[in-house]
């Protein structure tokens, strides 16, 4: 098609035009002569800028899907303004024709011109070689438009209309369309109402003769809708098959490798994601059933398991208003540390019984590590205190003015690792007969990453460093191999995790799904547990079933406020 645009002049009012690939949209707004005209002028370049990404990102199969975008996007760019529109969408013999506000769409074929619509209302049928669409915003009337357009034979049209008047013409290329005979039928859809009215041919005055006697049939009955509908079906059975075979491979794949597994529902995932945008507000029974299909074999694949919870101890039976807000396990022994109380609760399995420790540097720690039946404490403005066995309390490092925020320490082999999460560093001190080294950077150099939300450092042999959105291992100083990806629908958000030399996974909390990760040590997912209580902890720990000591109990240890509850992992 080609067009001509004539921008009028007009006092309070600016208008546009875009048009690309058989597609024209011509726009008119108002804006308040007290407001900037170029701010205005921007404001109508977006949304002209909207419709072609629209229009042009993504597959559109009917006249219907070009109407839902303009009405989404005028209803998202104009809500609260009055806007004048016209779009024309031309593909192949077929034409399809919108208007909103005061838009106006005339046709003249050979002599004769109509009114096609105007107001809020869309058309569809057959465009012919030579047709020209006028496209206007004014209360003019086709008798007029008529003469206007014969004026001159098509010749220099614009000089025919007011200056103040915004006008386009669209003239059709298409030779091989042969005219149909002049039909006197005119479907045409409003907006607001599911029905189409039908215009049917009365005895009208003489002007009412010939608007009705020279309009292409404008039918949504022919052909084109018919193949549009048979592009549709072929492409529902697409992404159906493709879909459905994503799920089966992952469920193949879930035999082997969980990750790859998870990959393939993700992209599943995606694809019907795609399709829906496809399918728009159509009622497709096969968008349920392929939702609901993704969401059982995602389900199977994450192993989610949905865990009750136990109460185990209550605090309180220790001291009045005790709280717990770091838990840590050694041998056979839990430790709780209640920092505003500056006391440690230690209760042990074997002697069932229960000890606290009291001291004023206590108070204020805001991490804890309990090694060997040591006490590790950290607090931000000090360094690091140790409680040895006789419960005598020492500073052992002195605070770092080259650190940054420690966020997490662990201990291993009586070495103390501290995670810098400003400074993306492990720092490492050397346990010696006199206190301890000076600090040493633990990674090797390039081996650092940024440790975006960092929270928890773990060790077993190897170094494990948690972020909010992935787990990276070191050996050596080394990076080791360790993914922790998910592939589900949600992507997770970590808090905390844990691992020792005692347990043989690796487990990640995301706090705000109240969910539990569970990771080999090589980065492959396992499964996931779910519970409401993982939602309220302060910390965590694991112990798994220990044969060696039956007696000590194994499962998830859970601190929320003022006790201690437990998950089984069986």
């Amino acid at each position: 098609m080609e067009y001509e645009f004539k921008k009028g002049i007009q006092s309070g009012m600016i208008s546009d035009c875009f048009a690309e690939d058989g597609f024209l949209f011509f726009i008119q707004k108002s804006y308040v002569l007290s407001e900037d005209k170029n701010k205005a002028c921007d404001t109508l370049s977006l949304f002209l800028k909207k419709i072609h990404d629209d229009v042009f990102g993504k597959p559109l199969y009917t006249f219907a899907d070009f109407q839902k975008i303009i009405d989404d996007t005028i209803a998202l760019h104009f809500s609260k303004d009055k806007i004048d529109g016209v779009c024309i969408v031309i593909r192949g013999d077929s034409a399809g024709l919108f208007t909103v506000g005061n838009g106006k769409i005339f046709l003249q074929r050979d002599k004769d011109c109509a009114l096609i619509i105007s107001g809020s209302q869309y058309a569809i049928g057959k465009a012919y070689d030579d047709d020209l669409f006028v496209c206007m915003f004014s209360q003019i009337t086709s008798f007029e438009v008529q003469k206007k357009l014969s004026a001159d034979d098509r010749g220099d049209i614009f000089a025919q209309f007011d200056t103040a008047e915004s006008a386009v013409l669209v003239r059709v290329l298409n030779e091989k369309n042969e005219k149909t005979p002049i039909s006197n039928d005119i479907i045409v859809e409003q907006r607001n109402k599911l029905h189409a009215s039908v215009l049917k041919n009365k005895k009208y005055t003489f002007i009412a003769v010939g608007v009705l006697c020279v309009i292409l049939i404008w039918s949504v009955g022919f052909g084109v809708k018919r193949r549009m509908d048979q592009l549709f079906k072929k492409e529902i059975a697409s992404y159906t098959l493709k879909i459905t075979e994503s799920l089966q491979h992952a469920q193949e794949k879930a035999v082997q490798n969980n990750n790859e597994a998870l990959a393939l529902v993700n992209q599943a995932q995606k694809d019907l994601e795609t399709f829906k945008g496809i399918v728009g507000t159509r009622k497709i029974p096969n968008i349920q059933e392929l939702s609901s299909q993704i969401a059982d074999i995602e389900k199977k694949i994450m192993k989610k398991e949905e865990k009750k919870y136990d109460e185990f101890y209550d605090l309180v039976l220790i001291e009045k208003d005790a709280h717990g807000d770091i838990v840590s396990f050694d041998s056979d022994t839990l430790a709780v540390l209640d920092k505003n109380k500056g006391a440690v609760y230690m209760i042990s399995f074997s002697k069932k019984s229960t000890h606290t420790i009291k001291k004023s540097e206590i108070r204020g720690s805001s991490l804890m590590y309990f090694h060997n039946k040591i006490l590790y404490l950290y607090k931000e403005n000090d360094g690091l205190y140790i409680i040895d066995k006789e419960e005598k309390l020492m500073r052992a490092i002195e605070k770092d003015s080259e650190w940054g925020h420690i966020v997490s320490f662990s201990v291993y082999n009586g070495n103390i690792y501290f995670l810098d999460g400003d400074k993306n560093n492990v720092y490492k001190y050397l346990v010696a007969d006199t206190g301890y080294s000076s600090k040493q950077s633990y990674l090797k150099k390039e081996q650092g990453v940024r440790f975006e939300n960092a929270h928890s450092i773990a060790i077993d042999s190897s170094v494990y460093v948690g972020t909010d959105r992935s787990v990276y291992k070191y050996t050596s100083g080394l990076m080791d191999g360790f993914s922790a990806k998910m592939y589900g629908q949600k992507t997770p958000l970590f808090a905390q995790l844990f691992t020792d030399t005692t347990v043989k996974k690796v487990y990640v909390l995301d706090k705000e799904q109240g969910t539990l990760y569970i990771f080999s040590k090589q980065g492959s997912f396992e499964k996931q547990i779910e519970s409401s209580i993982l939602r309220q902890t302060s910390s965590f720990i694991v112990r798994e079933k220990n044969q060696d000591a039956p007696d000590i109990p194994s499962g998830i240890f859970i601190v929320a406020k003022n006790k201690i509850y437990t998950i089984s992992l069986e």
